[in-house]
């Protein structure tokens, strides 16, 4: 314990140090971030290489463990070709953003970069390995582990990048998560990991004193990408050690912060069509100031943030404890919460979307099963009140406010009595029907139902329309028709009206995504066959024909084809004039 407070003491005397003389250093170098008054609102020149004063405070504290004579240091120097690796690898990301600080890279440049240290990093034996037993046995996912390295490596290096946007945030975010992945590192029984995060939250606490707000030095990007490596890597480490099977779930909640500011970051980009790498002001810290608080004021809400994850952290390494799904059901709670608060336009549509899908999703399914119902329908029909019928039954249960369906004129009076059905002429050879919803029809046949029908016409401005057209195989040629009198005899039409009011009209993209035009081309084609070839053999049999009572008189039977269907249909009525 001595060897642990005394490492801890070293690195913050060493980080004050080391910052002061970074400052100085800086100032007298000209590596001074420059304020533009757009993203960067600081007062006047800053220096910005803050990350150098920490990486130095790191070197000089563990450099001390070589002249501690305690079991401690003496382990430390057991594993010292291990502490070298890692801090290798972060002072290799610091170059990266020492140079992206002083000369600007681009961003595929960095990214570039920094894929290539978390290759370097694999190589050097820091993967990502899942043990999934008590016992503490490693699943070895083979070359899986590579693509989950680099992602862990780089994207929380990025992520305190990107949280880096006011003074000591993303300091004090690694303070915080450091602190959290101490705590089990010790009960492990490990001496590298504690020593290395002792070392790291000394030197942060020592470079904090100049860097909380009102600061007089920046991380910058030498600093950000120091943190995140070195955390990123404390993680691979700690959690490939570790004998507990969800110990990497210890650091990805305690770098809850970063990672959630990286997503939503991500996301927001995502859905605006924004480049990834393209800045703003829209990160968490800021809107929180554009909610009214002041910065320093939103930096220490922010650090109560880091702080709920890092205890939440601390119940990973007892996974079967019966609390902690529920305090990951609180936290998780309370995170959609804090989203929600923030009010961020980009996140408040997704959700209504995700919600509107939701709600559609059993709409759909209704409006699937009622049109495969009148599919069914259309295939069993014998006559077209069989069709009408069918229709009908669909047109109750979903959203239309009208519908009109043009067809041959056919001797079946008993399609008047349909419910919500009228029915009215469309020229010689064809009638229209047309159906509304009960509360809008009147009695059918009368004169009310009629101006009914057309008080409901005046009102399908509010409306679009859905209209299908289809061909009725040959009719005009077996009625052999002049020529004048030809246009448009073959031709049907299927035609729903929908109110404009409703979002999303389910009961159209059912109707298309069935294609039931088709269905209903071939069940109006079916019934007029039948009704042609009964008018056939009723001129064959014109004593059938006279004994059947719904027709009046002999002469019908001995008419020309061409003539008796229109003709029988005014006869029996299946249509009237006005």
């Amino acid at each position: 314990m001595i060897t642990y407070l005394a490492v801890f003491s070293l690195a913050v005397l060493t980080s004050l140090l080391s910052t002061r003389c970074v400052m100085n250093w800086a100032n007298r170098k000209g590596w001074v971030d420059q304020p533009d008054y757009s993203r960067k609102l600081h007062a006047g020149p800053m220096p910005r290489i803050g990350g150098t004063a920490i990486y130095l405070s790191l070197l000089l504290s563990l450099g001390s463990l070589y002249f501690f004579p305690t079991v401690v240091a003496a382990s430390f120097r057991q594993q010292l070709f291990e502490a070298m690796k890692l801090l290798s690898l972060s002072g290799m990301m610091l170059l990266i953003g020492l140079w992206d600080d002083l000369k600007s890279l681009k961003p595929w440049t960095k990214f570039s970069a920094q894929i290539v240290v978390a290759l370097t990093a694999w190589l050097l034996g820091f993967r990502i390995l899942l043990s999934w037993s008590p016992t503490g046995e490693i699943l070895q996912l083979g070359i899986l582990s590579l693509p989950l390295t680099i992602v862990w490596i780089v994207g929380i290096t990025n992520a305190f990048n990107l949280i880096d946007g006011m003074d000591g945030l993303a300091a004090g975010a690694a303070l915080f998560a450091a602190a959290s992945m101490l705590v089990p590192s010790l009960g492990e029984g490990q001496f590298l990991s504690p020593l290395m995060l002792l070392a790291l939250a000394g030197s942060i606490i020592g470079f904090l004193k100049f860097n909380f707000n009102p600061a007089s030095i920046f991380l910058g990007d030498s600093g950000s990408f120091l943190l995140g490596s070195m955390l990123s890597l404390l993680a691979v480490e700690y959690s490939y050690k570790s004998t507990t099977a969800f110990a990497i779930g210890v650091p990805i909640v305690a770098l809850g912060l970063p990672v959630l500011d990286t997503i939503t970051v991500v996301l927001r980009r995502f859905l605006n069509g924004k480049p990834m790498f393209l800045g703003d002001r829209r990160h968490i810290h800021h809107i929180l100031i554009e909610r009214g608080l002041k910065p320093r004021n939103a930096v220490i809400l922010l650090y109560g943030v880091c702080g709920l994850f890092g205890l939440s952290s601390l119940l990973f390494p007892n996974p079967s404890g019966r609390i902690t799904p529920i305090v990951l059901v609180l936290l998780g709670s309370c995170i959609c919460f804090g989203i929600q608060q923030l009010h961020c336009a980009e996140f408040r549509e997704l959700m209504g979307y995700v919600a509107r899908g939701l709600r559609y999703q059993r709409r759909f399914l209704i409006g699937n099963v009622m049109t495969g119902r009148m599919i069914d329908g259309f295939r069993n029909a014998r006559k077209l009140q069989d069709i009408m019928t069918s229709l009908s039954s669909f047109l109750d249960e979903m959203e239309f406010s009208r519908a009109e369906v043009r067809v041959p004129c056919l001797d079946e009076k008993s399609a008047l009595l349909l419910k919500n059905w009228a029915v009215k002429d469309d020229g010689p050879y064809h009638c229209l029907y047309q159906w509304t919803p009960a509360r809008k029809q009147g009695s059918i046949g009368n004169a009310d139902n009629k101006a009914g029908i057309e008080a409901s016409g005046r009102g399908l401005n509010t409306h679009f329309r859905l209209e299908f057209v289809f061909k009725i195989t040959d009719y005009s040629a077996r009625l052999t028709l002049p020529f004048e009198e030809v246009k448009d005899v073959d031709i049907g039409r299927l035609t729903f009206y929908h109110p404009t009011t409703a979002r999303l009209p389910v009961s159209a993209v059912c109707l298309l995504s069935r294609q039931i035009w088709k269905e209903f081309e071939q069940a109006v084609n079916r019934i007029v066959d039948r009704s042609i070839e009964r008018l056939s053999d009723q001129k064959a049999d014109p004593n059938a024909s006279a004994s059947n009572s719904d027709h009046k008189t002999p002469v019908l039977a001995s008419l020309p084809l061409e003539w008796a269907a229109p003709i029988m249909n005014r006869m029996t009525g299946t249509h009237s004039r006005h």
